[in-house]
């Protein structure tokens, strides 16, 4: 088990370019097996560690109603003293308590041009995505094996979803995890981008509109409605407003004008 909280670097870069800095009172605790928040809640309590609830970050006006994002492995937690979780014998003793094993403690970053708990991530220290220059394939062939000789496990699913980039999971993170691998392939001359991959603490980082044409509309895309945050997260409307729209093109049997008919 490698604590990444103790190592880590102050400031790190988003995929987005947006600098990431560190925030030392929170972490994401990966356990080896699946766990149950209730049965490790005492024994990480024990420790100075609360486990972060939806309860405690969804405003009472906020129509997102967002939710933290744990997962069966993975917990969000605030460290209540700053001696948490910061060596070997904190960490037995919490997956004594627990009944399981902790495969790593993941540091947690604020996005610096957002505010609140929407803006925290954890870069995970097991992943890498890179991008290779193009070349041929019998060139890039050899490039993907260089690095997989570092340790670098390609997973060729994930990377047929994320094209350009390829995905990477680090085999021996104990010895070389993402931010010091980033630092290391950073100069080499057949890599064009490295990116981590980000969990962001709070679920849904964006809500989309469910109309099924919204992906035809350029306009919306030209202005950014849907980046970084879409418009639908600041208001879904309100169906006691009134809008008039005048307009001499519109084709009344659109499907979208459905209601003027």
């Amino acid at each position: 088990m490698k604590n990444f909280r103790t190592v880590c670097p102050n400031k790190l870069k988003h995929p987005s370019g947006v600098e990431l800095v560190l925030d030392r009172s929170r972490v994401l605790v990966e356990f080896r097996e699946p766990v149950d928040l209730l049965s490790v809640e005492k024994a990480l309590q024990a420790a100075g560690i609360e486990c972060i609830r939806s309860a405690d970050v969804a405003a009472k006006k906020d129509s997102l109603r967002p939710e933290v994002n744990h997962t069966s492995t993975r917990l969000w937690c605030s460290l209540r003293k700053q001696t948490a979780l910061r060596d070997a014998k904190a960490i037995t003793s919490v997956e004594r308590a627990a009944g399981a094993s902790i495969r790593w403690v993941g540091p947690v970053y604020r996005m610096s041009n957002r505010r609140g708990m929407g803006a925290l991530v954890c870069p995970l220290p097991d992943v890498l995505l890179v991008r290779l220059r193009e070349v041929a394939p019998e060139l890039r062939q050899r490039r993907l094996w260089q690095l997989e000789k570092m340790g670098l496990q390609h997973d060729t699913v994930k990377s047929s979803l994320l094209a350009p980039f390829d995905y990477f999971t680090i085999g021996d993170f104990m010895r070389y995890d993402a931010y010091v691998l980033q630092e290391k392939l950073a100069s080499n001359f057949g890599i064009e981008d490295i990116r981590f991959e980000t969990m962001p603490l709070l679920k849904p980082t964006a809500i989309m509109p469910n109309d099924t044409f919204f992906s035809s509309q350029w306009n919306m895309t030209r202005i950014g409605a849907t980046m970084p945050r879409t418009s639908w997260e600041i208001s879904r409307g309100n169906p006691s407003v009134v809008i008039c729209i005048l307009d001499d093109g519109c084709d009344l049997g659109h499907q979208d004008l459905r209601f003027a008919s």
